[in-house]
């Protein structure tokens, strides 16, 4: 774990941010219409992203998201990705694209989780087994 409350997997494009006391910390979308984010969060991320790659994927995602209607961005970022956790509290409802309202929710260290929706709205549950 690094000093600055993150931990870096394979690079910057695995960053998760940890919290004090086991916790991870993580963005959803809790209204009808799926994730994105708003353009002003798409550049402030851009700016806080060190990895290149994940930067010019940013960079990417931006000039479509200006070509259409609506300007929502749909980054390839991890959920828990230290720089989209600090733009989704620094900006608050200002982060979330056209028809998204993000919130970062806490969630323990020692659990496997997934994100899971239902037209559009997410949550995140405990994984579990599963047989069909």
């Amino acid at each position: 774990m690094s000093g600055d409350g993150y931990r870096i997997g394979l690079g910057d494009l695995q960053a998760t941010w940890r919290c004090e006391g086991g916790q991870v910390k993580v963005v959803i979308n809790v209204s009808h219409g799926g994730f994105s984010l708003s353009r002003e969060a798409v550049k402030m991320l851009i700016t806080l992203v060190k990895d290149k790659r994940l930067k010019g994927r940013l960079q990417k995602s931006l000039k479509e998201a200006e070509k259409t209607w609506g300007g929502s961005v749909y980054p390839d970022i991890s959920r828990t990705h230290p720089a989209l956790v600090k733009v989704v509290e620094e900006l608050g409802d200002r982060a979330g694209g056209r028809f998204s309202k993000l919130r970062v929710v806490e969630i323990p260290d020692d659990v496997e989780w997934k994100i899971e929706e239902y037209d559009g709205v997410e949550w995140v549950t405990e994984k579990k087994r599963r047989w069909w």
